[in-house]
């Protein structure tokens, strides 16, 4: 599989994650998802397969999800994706609502039962200071050259 063609398959199977999560079709969402799947949201909580779930069904409703970037490297059985997600949540309990913007890495495996993401791993991004710009999705300080995220 060439990186191309490896780059359309993952950003094809994230849009399908991310017009899952908004439809709320939750068979959808689980033929994508890995058995063996370690979610890490933004606020370090940790979920596995079922407990992620079980949590976008009961305690969060997605208003949006947008890709601003997607890298994608790996080979003809796996892959790991990096980019920007922005997200608009509600909490189905409080009403509150969350717009979110993070980095994320994601690893999807091709198996028997097709591609399956089986680790995902976001991280808030600060906000974007003037000075900054951002290269592939990742933001740089213009003030000293390092990585902000």
């Amino acid at each position: 599989m060439s990186h191309t063609d490896l780059q359309a398959q993952i950003e094809s199977l994230e849009l399908a994650r991310g017009n899952a999560l908004l439809r709320e079709d939750w068979n959808s969402l689980a033929t994508l998802i890995s058995p063996d799947l370690v979610h890490i949201h933004a606020n370090g909580a940790v979920e596995d397969r079922e407990a992620y779930l079980e949590g976008v069904r009961t305690r969060l409703a997605f208003k949006t999800f947008e890709r601003e970037s997607l890298q994608v490297r790996g080979s003809v059985d796996h892959a790991i994706a990096t980019g920007v997600l922005k997200q608009t949540l509600l909490d189905r309990v409080s009403g509150a609502r969350f717009d979110i913007r993070v980095i994320t890495t994601q690893v999807w495996v091709k198996s028997a039962q097709g591609w399956q993401q089986a680790s995902f791993h976001a991280t808030h991004l600060p906000p974007k200071n003037p000075s900054s710009t951002e290269h592939n999705g990742i933001l740089i300080d213009a003030h000293n050259g390092v990585d902000c995220n």
